[in-house]
């Protein structure tokens, strides 16, 4: 399955599906960084201290020669000749490093190998794995190669020991049993180990934005859902009762009380009757003539048509959800994107000294806007500065500052785009979507 058709059902979620993807993500997040909290105070701790005792990988114990971080101080030959580049090719980014086999100190053979040291490279081309970067802590030379102390972290071959059990068997190596494995650190032990900066982006920001994210889009599909419209049941009036013909003529007639015909019987069948008896005797034979009332007019049931749209008001709550929603996506997205680009730059301190206007802007703002208690609940979100901030930037408009005139003016002009884009956004999706009517004879659409 490729990653478009995964981003396609993502998108397909629900806001209950989204809601709930929102919250794992913020709450392993929230987790993932205070074990990263936890092994930056470890490694702060380590940094103090100091690092292990150089020990010959020879005579390596693990229970005594790796502290609590898994750092350690080992020394070694390497052999460079058996030095291989390592890449393992993977959906999104490679990853690769730079395989060197490790001999004693005081080694005499090539193939004596006792542990590996595994240099990372963020690329393909291996520019960091420089001469410098593979000699540094050199303190003399052997009978194989320059002696040098690898100062890095204890850790196993992970996914890279197929890869290295090959270039071992490409030369002729054979692979020990137990290997030492050193990832030495890429930079300087004081930085290796410093903890994070306070302005670095943190992994619990970075998911809490995304999650926040996922969090407005979820809201944003549960104010747009447009909910299927219910064909109500069609209310049958019940139909009139309507009383069946009955039939008028009645059958059972007093034969006696008709006149009987005096012409016998053979000159009635051949018509030689005299007139008198044949007029007695048709209207002897239509009195038998069974007589019915006209029939009605059927009768059809009557259906009520159900009114399926309502009039919209011109300004309503969800239009407010909606400039809401949108508002604060937008600006989640901004500050996300310029958080990642702050943190991939390069930072550089500029000290700006304010000018005698900023001051006196700052004070003022500082004494109409009282500070937040310093007692409050951590939950409580403090406003106090933005109160100020804008305050300041107010009076320094009002004194004709000109970058506090643009500043404020690109505010409001944001703030303007923003709830004019979103009208149109309205009344573009309110033009194009259908209507929808319970007219049996409309197929449903206006």
């Amino acid at each position: 399955m490729g990653y478009a058709n995964l981003i396609y059902r993502f998108l397909r979620l629900g806001p209950l599906g989204l809601g709930l993807i929102a919250v794992a993500i913020l709450v392993g997040g929230y987790f993932l960084q205070v074990e990263m909290n936890k092994s930056a105070a470890k490694d702060a701790v380590a940094l103090a201290e100091g690092p292990p005792d150089t020990v010959d990988i020879a005579d390596f114990d693990k229970s005594r020669d790796m502290s609590d971080i898994r750092e350690v101080m080992v020394q070694a030959q390497p052999v460079l000749d058996f030095a291989y580049r390592l890449t393992i090719e993977r959906k999104g980014t490679d990853d690769h490093v730079f395989m060197v086999p490790l001999v004693a100190a005081d080694g005499h053979s090539e193939t004596d190998i006792l542990g590996i040291a595994y240099f990372t490279s963020p690329n393909e081309d291996f520019d960091n794995i420089t001469p410098d970067l593979l000699m540094r802590g050199m303190s003399g030379f052997g009978t194989v190669g320059p002696v040098i102390t690898y100062n890095g972290k204890l850790r196993s071959m992970g996914s890279w020991d197929d890869l290295t059990e090959e270039a071992f068997f490409d030369e002729g190596l054979v692979m020990p049993s137990n290997p030492i494995v050193v990832w030495p650190f890429m930079e300087a032990r004081e930085v290796a180990l410093a903890p994070p900066a306070a302005g670095d982006l943190t992994v619990f920001g970075l998911l809490s934005k995304l999650a926040g994210a996922i969090g407005l889009l979820a809201l944003g599909k549960l104010v747009f859902r447009k909910d299927a419209p219910v064909q109500p049941e069609p209310t049958m009036m019940e139909p009139a009762r309507v009383q069946m013909p009955t039939l008028q003529a009645d059958l059972h007639h007093d034969v006696a009380a008709q006149p009987a015909s005096n012409v016998p019987l053979w000159k009635q069948r051949s018509g030689l009757g005299d007139d008198g008896a044949a007029d007695n005797d048709a209207q002897f034979a239509q009195s038998f003539e069974p007589t019915y009332a006209p029939e009605p007019a059927p009768v059809q049931p009557t259906f009520e048509e159900p009114v399926l749209e309502t009039p919209r008001r011109k300004f309503g709550v969800r239009k407010v959800l909606i400039g809401l929603i949108g508002g604060l996506f937008a600006i989640g997205l901004v500050s996300t994107i310029g958080d990642l680009i702050a943190s991939s730059s390069p930072a550089q301190e500029v000290v700006a000294i304010p000018t005698a206007e900023e001051r006196v802007a700052a004070a003022v703002a500082d004494v109409i806007v009282p500070d937040a208690p310093s007692d409050r609940h951590w939950t409580d979100i403090d406003v106090t500065p933005v109160i100020e901030w804008v305050t300041a930037k107010a009076l320094l408009a009002i004194a004709g500052d000109t970058d506090a005139i643009m500043t404020l003016g690109m505010i409001v002009l944001g703030v303007f785009v923003l709830v004019f884009g979103a009208w149109w956004y309205l009344v573009l999706r309110r033009r194009f979507s259908p209507r929808v009517t319970g007219r049996f004879d409309s197929m449903g659409i206006n």
